[in-house]
């Protein structure tokens, strides 16, 4: 079973969610710790962005596992262009942890910090 946290416009109901709606699995919400930005590499487009850190806020989302995701990866990796994908621990709504790839922004696109 492949898992993928996802946090911006992959997440059910939100406008790229057609997505992973084809590749067929279930949804469980969760959160990891991180730096939330609302515009990343896509932010002409208005698409957001995380960096992970440990000691960083909650960033909320949903865990999508699915037996199918391993055929999709690589269409993903092109379509989260400007994004590294890594594994991560995420913690679910009734406290489990799992682990699951999350595409985190690359260096080069995560806007100066504020």
């Amino acid at each position: 079973m492949e898992r993928l946290f996802v946090y911006g416009t992959l997440r059910p109901g939100h406008s790229n969610a057609h997505i992973l709606d084809r590749v067929g699995g279930n949804w469980q919400a969760g959160f990891v710790s991180g730096i939330f930005y609302p515009q990343g590499c896509g932010a002409a487009a208005g698409f957001p962005g995380l960096v992970l850190d440990s000691r960083g806020p909650r960033v909320e989302g949903y865990v999508f596992s699915s037996d199918n995701l391993l055929s999709y990866w690589p269409m993903l990796d092109e379509f989260e262009d400007g994004y590294d994908r890594l594994r991560t621990e995420v913690t679910l709504e009734n406290g489990d942890t799992v682990t699951a790839y999350v595409y985190q922004l690359q260096p080069q696109c995560t806007p100066p910090r504020a």
